[in-house]
């Protein structure tokens, strides 16, 4: 009998298993709907070494999601993670990949997920 060590992928393609390395985040108390409610899907619109932006379909406001390192500018829509830019933690993310937003967290097309760990409020 051969036993595998291999960690065994769940579901299919299509299903929404989680594969991508899992990175904490605090979030902006501007995104909370978006974050908080019901996964629904989105489209990577930029990215760039130090941030992702998400725009997030049939959302309440904001319609768009900032995904950054931790040493970035943090707009008040902003997904802080714990790491910063130089471990690169957006190489492997493609503008117009698919991602879904909601029940804490954003998953970036199996390549990257946020999930949120504690919330900071962007008022002055």
């Amino acid at each position: 009998m051969t036993v595998s060590t291999a960690r065994r992928r769940s579901g299919t393609r299509g299903s929404h298993a989680v594969t991508a390395p899992t990175l904490a985040g605090a979030a902006s108390l501007g995104v909370r709907s978006a974050l908080g409610g019901p996964r629904r899907h989105g489209r990577v619109v930029a990215v760039f070494p130090s941030a992702v932006y998400l725009r997030v379909d049939r959302s309440p406001e904001p319609a768009v999601i900032a995904l950054t390192a931790s040493d970035a500018v943090r707009p008040p829509n902003a997904v802080v993670l714990a790491v910063p830019t130089r471990q690169e933690p957006f190489r492997t993310v493609r503008e117009g990949d698919e991602a879904y937003v909601g029940d804490g967290c954003a998953l970036i097309d199996g390549r990257l997920r946020a999930r949120v760990r504690r919330w900071w409020d962007p008022t002055p």
